[in-house]
């Protein structure tokens, strides 16, 4: 019993991760411009982002047979890097519409970082290629900010950018 009930927290945890940011926010706001009488989105807002997440992080746990947690341990000169939508969907980045899969990555500090998968065949190292394109993905998926242990990094992302 136990273990779901960390299981239920930690899935709890990244849901809010996930949805509670400044641009789930105003994508939310973003999608009801159509006028209902007397309704400002901002006022119930938040009540309607913490409803949202409860459902997707109860979604997650009943679901949390079909996925696995990697842990991926960043070995390179490359530090992973990390923006304010700090949890992204690698399936839902770029192309509008509902992703047809979802698979977690979130960086936990410059050398660890977390896959929830729909399988369980990846590895836990991780070559320069693979941070490179997770950080891509991290920057492409920030709304204002992205982070970084190391200005250098954060400096050339921007040239290259």
């Amino acid at each position: 019993m136990r273990t779901k009930i960390r299981a239920q927290e930690f899935l709890h945890a990244i849901s809010f991760q996930y949805m509670r940011t400044k641009k789930r926010r105003e994508a939310l706001q973003a999608l009801t411009k159509i006028p209902i009488a007397a309704a400002d989105i901002k006022r119930f807002g938040n009540l309607l982002t913490l409803i949202l997440t409860l459902r997707f992080a109860d979604s997650l746990y009943r679901d949390r047979g079909r996925f696995t947690i990697v842990l991926l341990d960043n070995r390179t000169d490359t530090p992973f890097i990390t923006g304010d939508q700090p949890i992204i969907n690698m399936h839902a980045t770029y192309e509008p519409g509902a992703p047809e899969k979802l698979e977690f990555f979130y960086p936990i500090s410059p050398q660890k970082a977390m896959l929830l998968l729909e399988s369980s065949d990846h590895s836990q190292a991780v070559t320069v290629e693979n941070v490179l394109r997770y950080n891509n993905l991290i920057a492409r998926n920030s709304y204002e900010q992205v982070f970084s242990n190391s200005r250098e990094y954060l400096e050339a992302l921007i040239v290259s950018g």
